[in-house]
């Protein structure tokens, strides 16, 4: 192979060579005498033909129309100087019929502009004598102009391989999902656009993954339609429906304001009615520091739920504040009342109502803050969760990050935090370590339950390119229930094209 690329090298040098020494004789010759000639690629040199002078030059002004003296006409050539002659006419003919000529088009064929992503993770964990391994595969394509503009294709799938050794026993098991595989047909007229194959359909609040055929119609940017019809997709168990169908519509595009209605109709063949999730969401815009978002959604013409988020965004301090409302309607009694999986996976055992606010900044464009803290009712559950990072720490390439939760409840108190810190020694190694604390506490009616946990890891990442990076990370995790330790090395190979 090395040879043959050798070979093909010289090859080029030689016809380069040779091009250039015929461009340097052709520039060493007289000027063209006419467009011809001097539109033709390659022309012999003139033949010179014997002309009679005059006696003596007449001198005139560049204004005045030249005078022809009248002289005899000179003589004929001989012979040989007429087929000299003729042979650099057939030439100059050839080359204009060639120029002439509509060039022959060159058919290329395109390949497709591929993008994706391929993940790769290998995990070992041993305690107690036992040992688990797991290997994970990931990945991700999305194919464009596949031999037009208007198709392109996507693809993401995942697969797991475990094995456990339990000493006396292995546990082996395989699990592949694929979460989409489909075709896109797009910019057809009147913005219309057709999907086939495994791919989710996401409404405001809910989303479905089906084997099925979706719709789409745009014939402008305020307004657009789609349906979608298709089996679900089953992974595990049983599924949410036999059959999945429904739509949308929406009024208003860009990023300044729109509505947007979405029906999803889970059909059951036997056993349960057709489910009817019919949902509502609203955006808009206010300047350029004020968002707002509302949705409402009905289950089988009950309400189901209510929520509204308003986020003030101020970019010059870099403040960020976001209150919150969300309200569950529906609710099932599940002892009284068979329901199909469907309304199973979106109702709720008994009303709530939860509010809260968000709020962040970053500061001296190294250092972030951020903090959330939101309530439950009626059921008197209450969250608060804190972090604070920071970039560039008294070191270039130091980073740092602390957080912090607390979750209460009447019947139980969870405590989380952790701190991490990041070292990036060159443009390509990163190094990183931390170490997390997570205590429950179960407050029962006859007693009281209390576990801890304690998690140190340390991470050695290399970045190979600009799209590829390798790292591995062990880490030990010592929980006060279990009685024991375990530990785990990890590997991870990303490669993004």
């Amino acid at each position: 192979m090395n040879r043959r690329i050798l070979s093909i090298g010289t090859a080029c040098l030689l016809a380069a060579a040779l091009l250039h020494a015929a461009a340097e004789s052709l520039r060493a010759q007289a000027p063209p005498a006419s467009l011809e000639e001097a539109l033709s690629p390659v022309q012999p040199p003139p033949q010179e033909v014997p002309q009679p002078q005059p006696s003596a030059p007449v001198p005139m002004p560049a204004s005045t129309v030249p005078v022809v003296p009248l002289d005899p006409p000179p003589a004929a050539p001989p012979p040989e100087a007429n087929t000299k002659q003729a042979a650099p006419a057939a030439s100059l003919q050839a080359a204009v019929a060639r120029i002439q000529a509509p060039p022959r088009r060159k058919t290329r064929l395109s390949l497709p502009e591929t993008h994706g992503r391929v993940a790769l993770r290998y995990s070992e964990d041993r305690w107690d004598g036992h040992r688990a391994q797991k290997m994970s595969e990931y990945l991700r394509l999305n194919s464009q102009r596949i031999l037009s503009e208007k198709l392109s294709a996507e693809l993401d799938v995942r697969d797991d391989l475990a094995a456990e050794d339990q000493g006396l026993s292995t546990r082996r098991g395989n699990r592949t999902r694929l979460f989409s595989a489909n075709l896109l047909l797009e910019r057809l007229p009147l913005g219309t656009s057709f999907r086939l194959g495994r791919q989710f359909y996401y409404a405001s609040n809910a989303a479905v993954n089906f084997d099925g055929a979706a719709m789409e119609w745009a014939p402008s940017r305020w307004v657009s339609a789609g349906a979608f019809a298709g089996d679900p997709v089953v992974y595990m168990g049983a599924g949410l429906a036999d059959r999945f169908q429904g739509g949308f519509f929406k009024l208003g595009g860009g990023q300044k304001a729109h509505l947007r209605a979405d029906l999803i109709q889970a059909v059951h063949d036997t056993g349960f009615r057709t489910d009817r999730d019919l949902q509502l969401a609203y955006f808009q815009r206010l300047g350029r520091t004020l968002t707002t978002n509302a949705s409402a959604s009905m289950l089988n013409g009950r309400g189901k739920s209510l929520s509204f988020r308003l986020q003030y965004s101020q970019p010059k301090s870099g403040l960020v504040l976001a209150p919150f409302y969300f309200k569950q309607l529906y609710v099932v009694d599940y002892a009284n009342e068979l329901v199909s999986p469907y309304v199973t996976s979106v109702a709720h055992y008994e009303r709530f109502e939860r509010a809260g606010l968000r709020a962040s900044r970053t500061f001296l464009a190294k250092y972030s803050v951020s903090a959330t803290g939101e309530a439950y009712w009626p059921t008197q559950r209450q969250r608060f969760s804190m972090n604070f990072s920071a970039f560039d720490l008294l070191l270039p390439g130091l980073t740092a990050s602390v957080s912090g939760s607390q979750d209460l409840s009447k019947t139980s108190s969870n405590f989380s935090m952790s701190f991490s810190a990041g070292f990036k020694m060159s443009k390509s190694v990163e190094m990183s370590a931390g170490t997390g604390y997570y205590s429950n506490e179960n407050m029962g009616y006859y007693e009281r339950t209390r576990d801890e946990t304690r998690v140190y890891y340390t991470e050695l990442k290399w970045r190979r390119s600009k799209n590829m990076d390798v790292s591995v990370s062990p880490s030990m995790t010592d929980n006060s229930a279990m009685g024991y330790k375990t530990t785990r090395v990890e590997f991870r190979n990303n490669w993004r094209f």
